[in-house]
This record gives C-alpha cells, structure tokens and sequence, in this order.
C-alpha cells in the first residue's frame, strides 16, 4: 500500500514535470511570435514597407493602366519642361563654382612653387653667409677685410 502511494505520487510528478516542459516550450514559441510582432510593429519596419507598398502599387498601376501611364508620361513631360532651364541654370552654376575652385587650386599651386624657390633661395644664402663666416673666423688675419 506504502509503495503504490509512492509509485503514484512518483508518477504524478513525472506528469508534472512533462507539463511544465511542455509549458516552457509553448512559452519560447510564443516569445517567439511576440519578437516578430515587434518587429513587424515598429516604426522602423512600419514605414519602410509602407513605402515600398506604395512603389509597388504606382509601378503596377504604371504598367497595368493605360490612362494613369499617359497621365505620368504627360505629368513628367511638363516638369522637364518646367525644370528643365533650372537644371540648366544649376549645372552652369555648379561649373562655374568648379572653375572658380579650380582657379584657386591653380594660385594656391602657383603660390607654393613661389615659396618653395624663395626658400631655397634663402637656405642657398644662408650656406653662403655660413660659409663665408666659417672661412674668415678659421683665418683672423681675413677679418680686416
């Protein structure tokens, strides 16, 4: 009798424990579930695919909709034409802008190989007073000179 009591209460907790495993399992799937969820909720997600749905949708109705592709290709049309002369005008004014860099790219060059020559004139100077001073301060009787 002692032993079937146990038997059981050792059975019983074996079920036990099998329901709580099978209760952690179901909890990491939906833990699962729940972080794509989040994933998908966010804005981060939210807005992106938004966007993409509505590309989607313009393209499809671009190649599927006779009317709603004139309507684009007329609609694009008049906006070249509209910004056409402003491209125009930014791209001289982009060109310009680069001359105008470039100029100084060229003065600063310029500039540099003018520095370089008056240095080396000055070292080549500085040698000769080095030189000229060492010769008469080795020999005293050319200091009278």
């Amino acid at each position: 009798m002692q032993l079937k009591k146990v038997y059981d209460f050792a059975k019983g907790l074996t079920e036990f424990v099998k329901g709580i495993k099978e209760i952690n399992a179901v909890l990491k799937i939906t833990t699962g579930i729940q972080a794509a969820l989040d994933i998908v909720m966010s804005p981060w997600f939210f807005i992106p695919a938004a966007i993409i749905a509505v590309i989607a949708v313009l393209v499809l109705l671009y190649n599927k909709c006779k009317p709603f592709r004139d309507f684009v290709n007329a609609l694009w049309k008049d906006v070249s034409k509209l910004f056409g002369g402003l491209f125009k005008w930014i791209g001289q004014a982009v060109k310009k802008v680069g001359d105008f860099f470039n100029g100084i790219g060229k003065w600063w060059n310029k500039n540099q190989k003018a520095n370089q020559k008056a240095n080396e004139q000055q070292k080549k100077r500085k040698r000769q007073i080095h030189e000229r001073s060492q010769e008469r301060l080795g020999r005293p009787w050319l200091w009278y000179r």
